[in-house]
């Protein structure tokens, strides 16, 4: 079974907007959007980390492939002070966080657990 939702449009627009407006991704707003609401449900952790999955196809003939390309990458953020921040902030740090960790996409998982365990 399928879960969907509709999105009203002015809040798609809004979304739109905000990502020209700001010079980040939607994925990166709604990544934003989902620590919050994570943070809501938790408030009590101050630690958050979201798996994301990478399909690592930087050439045009594995974009096909599926399987051992595949890879989840851990995006960490430490919100010790969501209180004290704007949202504008928040997605700063979470734009951040996820771009240096894309430079590990192509590393094995266990490899980037042990990065992350230092």
């Amino acid at each position: 079974e399928q879960l969907s939702f509709r999105l009203p449009s002015s809040i798609a627009h809004s979304m739109l907007f905000c990502t020209d407006q700001l010079n980040v991704t939607l994925f990166q707003l709604g990544l934003t959007c989902f620590y919050l609401f994570l943070n809501t449900l938790s408030y009590h952790n101050r630690d958050t980390c979201i798996g994301l999955i990478h399909l690592n196809r930087y050439r045009p003939e594995i974009v096909s492939m599926m399987g051992m390309f595949v890879n989840i990458l851990p995006c960490r953020l430490r919100n010790d002070d969501l209180n004290q921040i704007s949202f504008i902030e928040l997605l700063r740090r979470v734009q951040q966080t996820f771009l240096e960790n894309v430079q590990y996409a192509q590393l094995p998982y266990d490899e980037l657990i042990n990065l992350y365990r230092r």
